[in-house]
């Protein structure tokens, strides 16, 4: 694996904890990725990806998650900047350059969503019925 570009995600939290085999052949990967299984992926961390290279093929690459702007003068993540939304993605000058070209899949099998409750915030993990891995979009 290598250390690439940051990576932005929709979520705060999420595991990857599927057997490899099952996200290789999820994400059609050439060779088995090697993954220790993680429960609480946070901003910040290192987190792998799929991502095509310039010959075309899917290669799995370890990112930092956050946004470094291209007008940031310091090399890491600042400003809380860890997520995208949709609606917005294509058009803000953060994340244009990054949805045109540096677009890949963050392989996962579960997220964490957090509830107000009492004061607190009680989390809620959310997964596919089939227990299966799946795929964020990531920039």
């Amino acid at each position: 694996m290598t250390l690439g570009y940051d990576v932005l995600l929709m979520c705060g939290r999420y595991t990857l904890t599927s057997a490899n085999q099952l996200i290789e052949a999820l994400l059609d990967l050439d060779t088995t990725p090697t993954l220790a299984p993680r429960y609480n992926i946070a901003p910040s961390q290192k987190v792998s990806v799929i991502r095509v290279t310039r010959d075309g093929s899917r290669e799995l690459a370890e990112l930092r998650w956050g946004l470094v702007p291209g007008w940031s003068r310091e090399p890491k993540p600042h400003d809380g900047i860890i997520n995208a939304r949709a609606e917005t993605v294509a058009v803000k000058p953060s994340f244009r350059g990054p949805f045109r070209n540096r677009r890949c899949l963050i392989p996962a099998d579960g997220y964490y969503e957090w509830q107000p409750l009492d004061g607190r915030k009680q989390p809620h993990y959310i997964r596919m019925k089939t227990h299966h891995p799946f795929a964020f979009a990531g920039l």
